[in-house]
């Protein structure tokens, strides 16, 4: 290498000589990311990021001021009789921190002789809300608040004594949003795992090359994990899908690095390959993690603070792996250059040349077909459906708290919850309010003060 070196020379060359005080700082922040994983304040409600300008946040803040909401459950038990299904709710009913059990009246208990009144009278389609083809389903709710630790204590309890039955329980007690998708990001991980591997090693012109690629982004992500304390509170869909999206928006650097470096090979020993390859791949990959970088941050200004966190995180990642593919992997190509030499194998992916004879004979009729596909697409987007909700999400896989929605929706219909909220201190309107909505078609039943018995 010449030496008169430009300032940029002498930085990759600095990093290349000073490689094992890299590893070093690296295994440091590793050891300590490994630790600080365990102190990441993970938020669980995905209504904590609603602006205090919206409506919902608005209203939610004032039911959270005015009420106290309990914990409850809907509890279904397939294959019962109407007589044990009394029985089950006698049961519910006497278990630990339970307040009440809505089931049918005691008058169609089997064996009853207690006689309705006539208003008290229920209708078949009324029956069936609560037993529907040999399945019984009971509204529960308990002592405690919705957020104290207690009432899924109690939920815990009752799902133990009823575990003889065919038991399906639907609730928001707990994390069940977070919990579903930490489990299935689990089975994530481990898929694109086996995918990136195979199309490192299908996509490679040596196997010595994979391992630098692999510690490169292990690197980076267990850093970006081990440093999301910093942030203060982060959400569970956050802490959850960063490692994946890290992946896919940062695994192109550590590649265009290691194929500069590899043509540099052909011309220069190990350390001037590396030292030239880097100083070529700093400009083109920076540039290119600019437009990337520039898009998560747009996510800064949405109104739905979701969006922030998401871009914080991950920008944090990109930058965390940017430094990565410039700090570690220059060493891990000197200490692994001999096995990329020796490991050097044919082209495993056929060559393809009538793609880009078909690209050059199609090239005056391509921009025009492609001019109309997107007209048409930006008409279509305009009709598509968007889900606002867990419940009318259909997805291949179902987890568990899916499932039991599903039978619980299909056996005994769906409900929708309002709360609307009326001064207390005037009953008249209070009363009025509650007369209009059960006058309504769509509406089955309303409770409020003025229809509620002491």
């Amino acid at each position: 290498m010449s030496t008169k070196s430009s300032p940029l020379i002498r930085i990759c060359s600095f990093i290349v000589d000073k490689r094992n005080l890299f590893f070093l700082i690296y295994a440091i922040l590793i050891l300590f990311s490994l630790f600080s994983s365990g102190w990441i304040s993970v938020e669980n409600e995905l209504s904590a990021y609603l602006s205090e300008e919206t409506e919902t946040k608005q209203a939610m803040n004032l039911m959270e001021e005015e009420y106290t909401t309990f914990g409850s459950a809907k509890v279904m038990v397939s294959n019962i009789s109407l007589e044990e299904a009394f029985r089950v709710a006698d049961r519910i009913q006497e278990s630990p921190g339970v307040s009440e059990v809505t089931f049918l009246p005691e008058y169609l208990r089997p064996g009853s002789e207690e006689v309705p009144e006539e208003d008290e009278e229920l209708t078949i389609e009324e029956i069936r809300d609560h037993y529907n083809d040999s399945s019984a389903l009971y509204n529960v709710t308990f002592r405690y608040a919705e957020e104290d630790d207690r009432a899924l204590e109690s939920l815990n309890g009752l799902k133990e004594s009823l575990a003889t039955y065919d038991l399906h329980v639907s609730s928001e007690l707990g994390d069940v949003q977070a919990d579903a998708i930490a489990e299935e990001m689990k089975t994530i991980i481990v898929v694109v795992a086996i995918v990136v591997l195979t199309v490192l090693i299908l996509t490679s012109e040596t196997f010595g090359e994979v391992p630098v690629l692999l510690l490169t982004f292990i690197a980076a992500a267990l850093i970006n994990k081990g440093t999301n304390f910093l942030m203060g509170t982060i959400s569970f869909v956050s802490n959850s899908v960063a490692i994946v999206l890290q992946l896919a928006l940062s695994i192109d650097y550590a590649i265009i690095f290691c194929n500069h470096f590899k043509e540099e090979k052909e011309h220069y020993d190990t350390r001037d390959a590396v030292i030239v390859s880097l100083s070529h791949s700093i400009p083109e990959i920076s540039a290119s993690s600019l437009t990337t970088i520039s898009g998560l941050l747009a996510l800064l200004f949405m109104g739905y603070r979701l969006g922030a966190d998401l871009g914080i995180t991950l920008t944090k990642a990109i930058i965390i792996s940017l430094v990565a593919v410039f700090t570690l992997m220059p060493g891990l190509l000197v200490l692994f250059s001999d096995l990329m030499m020796k490991t050097k194998h044919r082209n495993l992916i056929p060559k393809i040349p009538f793609v880009g004879k078909f690209a050059y004979r199609t090239r005056k009729y391509i921009p025009p077909l492609f001019l109309v596909v997107i007209i048409a697409g930006y008409i279509i987007s305009s009709k598509c459906p968007y889900v606002y909700g867990y419940s009318t999400l259909h997805t291949p896989v179902r987890n568990e708290a899916q499932i039991t929605e599903d039978m619980i929706r299909d056996t005994f219909g769906s409900d929708n919850i309002i709360a609307v909220n009326v001064p207390s201190h005037d009953y008249y309107k209070i009363s009025k309010v509650a007369e209009y909505f059960e006058m309504l078609p769509e509406v089955r039943s309303v409770t409020s003060l003025s229809n509620t018995e002491a």
